[in-house]
C-alpha cells in the first residue's frame, strides 16, 4: 500500500524586500515513486499554487531541479509525493538572490 507523504518547510523571507527564487534542488532518495509534486504558498501558507511535477527517473534521479520560481517576500515551498516503500529526503537546497529595489 502506498503512503503519502507531504513535507512543508518554513517561511523564506528576505528582511521585507522581495528575492528572486532561481533553483530549488531536493536531494532525495526514492522507492518506487517516480515523481514529487512541488508547490508554493506567497500568502504565508494559506493558499498554494497548482502543483509542479518533478520526475525522479527510473533508477532515482537523486537530485531533481526547479529552475525559475519567480519572485516572493514570504514563501512557503511543499513536497508531495507517494511511495509504497522506504524514501528519504536528506536536504532541500534553494538559489535565492534579494533583490535590492
Amino acid at each position: 500500500m502506498a503512503i503519502k507523504r507531504q513535507r512543508a518547510f518554513p517561511h523564506l523571507l528576505t528582511n521585507g524586500t522581495r528575492g528572486i527564487h532561481r533553483r530549488l534542488t531536493l536531494d532525495m532518495q526514492s522507492g518506487a515513486s517516480q515523481s514529487i509534486e512541488v508547490d508554493w504558498s506567497d500568502d504565508r501558507g494559506a493558499t498554494f499554487n497548482a502543483a509542479q511535477t518533478v520526475a525522479l527517473g527510473a533508477s532515482g534521479n537523486g537530485w531533481p531541479t526547479l529552475w525559475r520560481l519567480g519572485m516572493a517576500r514570504d514563501r512557503v515551498y511543499r513536497l508531495t509525493w507517494t511511495d509504497p516503500g522506504n524514501t528519504a529526503l536528506m536536504g532541500v537546497f534553494l538559489d535565492l538572490e534579494p533583490v535590492r529595489s
